[in-house]
């Protein structure tokens, strides 16, 4: 083996490894969904917290209806790594919304992390959403 064949062959080797490692950083940061449609996400929160999607998509504000709408627009938005506009279109509302509902289950699932505590019982909701959509769990 010549010299330049050993140089080629060590920047074959780097540029298989680079791919290689980029290949595992996005399957590790969950973009690994293609087939998942977004309305998909929506049908799976529904059945999952028991609300409908008329409900979710309309304008209530209680308690479990918010949090469902919140649900959906997390694992599209930080899961699944939508705009927070596509997010909060699907649910009827806009992006400051979405940034909303995205950072009080964040909050939620912090303090899960933090004190193991379930409150309103989001993380489990969000565990099994991320499992019937084949999701690698968040928390």
């Amino acid at each position: 083996m010549t010299i330049d064949e050993a140089k080629e062959l060590v920047e074959h080797i780097d540029q298989q490894q680079r791919v290689l490692k980029r290949w595992i950083r996005i399957k590790s940061k969950g973009y690994e969904w293609a087939d998942i449609q977004d309305e998909d996400v929506l049908n799976v929160v529904s059945r999952v917290t028991g609300i409908s999607k008329r409900d979710i998509r309309s304008k209530k504000r209680h308690a479990g209806v918010v949090l469902a709408r919140n649900l959906v627009m997390y694992i599209l938005n930080v899961r699944m790594r939508r705009t927070s506009v596509a997010s909060a279109n699907l649910v009827n509302r806009d992006h400051s919304t979405c940034i909303h509902g995205v950072n009080v289950v964040k909050g939620y699932v912090d303090i899960y992390r933090k004190h193991n505590v379930d409150n309103m019982n989001v993380v489990a909701n969000l565990r099994e959403c991320e499992e019937v959509l084949s999701i690698r769990a968040s928390v």
